[in-house]
């Protein structure tokens, strides 16, 4: 048998990828996301879908949760890693996922437009 070995393209002299310092702030690993009215989720709920989902990873989940009485209408979730938020995203501006009966959408998360609303 034959041992066939194939040329590698890649730079011997780069620095070696690594995922945990690579990972990105934070504010590139957060997607804001936006809940139909009344029909919430919850964080475990989020988690299990990113991660069933795409494989991703999740850090946290903030859910915005002005009134106890009313549902929360809009969360953050924040990934260990920038590629996964690009993930979900599927290089769009806004992405919708349904999990079980409820409608979760995506879009990339803008500090800046928090700040202004702080205004």
């Amino acid at each position: 048998m034959k041992n066939q070995f194939r040329i590698s393209s890649l730079n011997p002299n780069a620095i070696p990828w690594d995922p945990y310092t690579e990972r990105g702030s934070e504010e590139e690993r957060t997607i804001f996301v936006t809940f139909s009215n009344g029909y919430p989720l919850t964080e475990r709920e989020i988690r299990r879908f990113f991660f069933r989902s795409f494989g991703a990873q999740v850090e946290n989940v903030y859910i915005h949760r002005p009134n106890i009485r009313a549902p929360p209408l809009f969360g953050r979730v924040v990934f260990f890693h920038r590629s996964s938020a690009l993930m979900v995203l599927e290089n769009r501006q806004e992405a919708h996922y349904r999990i079980g009966d409820k409608s979760i959408w995506c879009k990339k998360y803008d500090q800046n437009k928090r700040d202004e609303l702080k205004k």
